[in-house]
C-alpha cells in the first residue's frame, strides 16, 4: 500500500515537473482584483469585495487559469513571496500557490524553477509537497501542498516535553534537506506549520536562495538572507551559507517556543545584529526559572562562541535533544513545568 501511495505521488510530481509553462494564450487572461482585508481574489470585472464592501486592488494573479487553477484568497505575504490558496481544477483539491512579490527577471524565474525542481526531489513526510511550477504573465508560481492547521508561532509557549518532540521532527526534516544539499536559511516558528490533522510541515525552505541581493533594511553595508533574529553570528558576518546556519536557527526556535522570547532582542536592527555577533544572548535560566539544569547546558552548547563547540550536524543536534529529554524526565516533574516564566 505504501509503495502504491509513493508511486502515485511520484507520478503526480513528474506530471507537474515536465509540464511546459502555461501557453502564451493564458497570459491574455486578465489579472484579478483582491481585497486588502481578507485577501479574497475576484475576477477583473469586480471592483468591491462582496464580503466586506472594501474597494479591490489589482492582484498578482487572475481569478482563474482555465483548466488549471482557481485562486481563492491571499493567505500570506512577506518579503520573499506571496502565498494564495487555490483550487487545482484538474484534481479538485486545495493547493497553496507561491509567487514572488515584485517584477521578476528571467534569472529570477530560472532560479525559482531550479529551486522548485530541487525541492520536489526531496521526499519527507514533514516537508510540504511541491506539485509544480508555472509562469503566468512573467510571474513564477510554485504549486504546493496546502497546509491549514496554523503555525508553530501560534502555539507559543509550549511545555518542554512537547517542544522537544516538535524540535526532533523539525531536526529530522532539516537533516534530510542538508543531505540533499539544501540549506533552508529561514527556519523560525512561522515557517513550521501543521496540517488539519496535526502533522508538522516545514515551509518556505529554499526561497531565501532567491534573495542573494536582499539587504537588511536600516543596517548599512549588511547583505543578509533570512530573518535577522534567527541568523547566526557567522551569517551576519557574511559567511557562505552552510548547515550551521540552520542549526543555529533551530536553537533560536527551540528557545523561543519554550519561553516566548528570542535569545537576542534589541530596540533596533543595528543593535540586534551587534548583540548576535557579540554573543550577547539572554540565558534561558533568566527566562525560565523552573527548568531542568541540563537545559542550560543545551543552550550553552547550541550558542557557543566557537563553532566547533556547537552541534555540527542535524544528527548531533537531535542527539542533544534526546539527551535533554532523557535527563529532564529523570529530573522529575520539570518536563511539563519548564514553560512557566516568572
Amino acid at each position: 500500500m505504501a509503495e502504491t501511495v509513493h508511486s502515485e505521488i511520484a507520478e503526480e510530481r513528474a506530471e507537474y515537473r515536465v509540464a511546459p509553462d502555461l501557453p502564451d494564450s493564458f497570459d491574455q487572461v486578465p489579472v484579478g482584483n483582491e481585497c486588502g482585508c481578507g485577501g479574497w481574489v475576484y475576477s477583473a470585472e469586480h471592483h468591491f469585495c462582496s464580503r466586506c464592501g472594501a474597494a479591490l486592488t489589482p492582484s498578482l494573479v487572475p481569478k482563474a487559469i482555465p483548466g488549471r487553477l482557481q485562486f481563492e484568497r491571499r493567505i500570506g505575504k512577506g518579503g520573499s513571496g506571496v502565498v494564495y490558496e487555490a483550487l487545482d481544477l484538474s484534481l479538485g483539491r486545495r493547493v497553496a500557490v507561491k509567487t514572488l512579490p515584485t517584477v521578476c527577471s528571467p534569472n529570477d524565474i530560472a532560479r525559482l524553477r531550479r529551486e522548485a525542481q530541487t525541492l520536489a526531489a526531496v521526499s519527507h513526510r514533514n516537508l510540504a509537497t511541491v506539485f509544480g511550477f508555472k509562469v503566468y504573465r512573467g510571474t513564477p508560481m510554485i504549486i504546493m501542498e496546502f497546509v491549514d492547521g496554523g503555525s508553530l508561532a501560534e502555539r507559543i509557549p509550549m511545555p518542554l516535553d512537547e517542544a522537544i518532540e516538535v524540535m526532533l521532527q523539525v531536526t529530522e526534516v532539516v537533516g534530510c534537506l542538508h543531505k540533499a544539499g539544501v540549506v533552508h536559511r529561514d527556519i523560525k516558528p512561522r515557517n513550521i506549520a501543521f496540517t488539519g490533522g496535526g502533522e508538522l510541515k516545514l515551509l518556505d525552505f529554499g526561497l531565501a536562495r532567491l534573495e542573494r541581493e536582499a539587504t537588511l533594511s536600516g543596517v548599512a553595508g549588511h547583505v543578509v538572507v533570512g530573518t535577522p533574529a534567527y541568523l547566526s553570528p557567522e551569517a551576519h558576518a557574511h559567511h557562505r551559507a552552510n548547515p550551521s546556519f540552520d542549526l543555529w536557527a533551530l536553537s533560536v526556535t527551540f528557545y523561543e517556543i519554550l519561553c516566548g522570547h528570542r535569545p537576542a532582542e534589541a530596540g533596533s536592527p543595528e543593535e540586534l545584529v551587534e548583540a548576535i555577533k557579540g554573543h550577547r544572548l539572554t540565558a534561558i535560566g533568566d527566562r525560565l526559572p523552573q527548568r531542568p539544569p541540563i537545559l542550560d547546558q543545551f543552550f550553552e552548547g547550541a550558542f557557543a562562541v566557537e563553532l566547533s563547540s556547537r552541534p555540527r550536524t542535524a544528527i548531533q543536534f537531535a542527539r542533544r535533544l534526546s539527551d535533554l529529554r532523557q535527563e529532564a524526565e529523570l529530573d522529575g516533574g520539570c518536563m511539563a513545568s519548564a514553560n512557566l516564566p516568572e
